[in-house]
């Protein structure tokens, strides 16, 4: 009985129809999105404080078993870059360019939500 519980995956929820994607990986920014939105210095101290790095997507569902379909393979592949992009912007809090943190912001959830709906 066990071994049978260990080998279902659950599924990965809050799926947008749109576009194939869990609108909670907006959780991986919404974060730094609402320090921002306070003010980029107090982002930055944050960021100097505690560093913050993105997972990509297949890291956040790992446990789960529907994580990439034929519907959303090309947004899951350009989100995993716009991860990567990001954990580069923020590595370094003080040279953080404030133009590119917003354009891959906006990216990440237009990946999400294959519209304009939530913007920085």
């Amino acid at each position: 009985m066990q071994e049978y519980l260990q080998t279902i995956k659950k599924t990965v929820e809050q799926i947008v129809p749109k576009t194939g994607v869990s609108c909670d990986y907006s959780n991986q920014i919404n974060g730094i999105v609402s320090f921002y939105k306070l003010d980029l210095n107090f982002l930055k101290n944050i960021l100097r404080e505690k560093p913050y790095h993105m997972k990509r997507y297949e890291e956040v569902y790992k446990d789960c078993g529907n994580i990439i379909t034929e519907k959303n393979r090309n947004r899951i592949k350009r989100l995993d870059e716009l991860a990567e992009q990001m954990n580069e912007i923020l590595k370094n809090p003080d040279s953080i360019n404030e133009i590119s943190f917003v354009k891959t912001c906006n990216e990440i959830y237009f990946q999400i939500y294959g519209d304009d709906i939530i913007k920085v």
